[in-house]
């Protein structure tokens, strides 16, 4: 998500991720989590693979929870799966212990 870049003319140096396009808010997130972590290459990584689900493809279908279970005949675990989700959804709100984040 991040493009650095160096550009040295005349004399003058840019050493910068000059990005101009807005983020969403858990595009920030994702950035921060990143630079937080800069020190642990493979948590970027696992980082970088999972924003990856957050970009928008223009011929990918955006379907939700119930229709992938279903796709999948597997709706006997929606009730567990929406559980899970929400659990999941509240632990990414909630800004945890220690981590100055947010």
């Amino acid at each position: 998500m991040s493009n650095k870049i160096s550009i040295t003319y005349d004399g003058a140096s840019h050493n910068g991720d000059n990005n101009f396009i807005t983020l969403s808010s858990l595009e920030q997130a994702i950035e921060q989590i990143k630079k937080y972590l800069s020190g642990d290459k493979s948590a970027v990584d696992i980082i970088d693979d999972l924003a990856d689900y957050i970009t928008e493809y223009p011929n990918r279908e955006i379907i939700g929870l119930e229709k992938k279970l279903i796709k999948g005949d597997r709706l006997d675990l929606k009730e567990r799966a929406i559980f899970l989700k929400n659990k999941f959804e509240e632990t990414l709100n909630k800004p945890q212990a220690g981590c100055s984040l947010w």
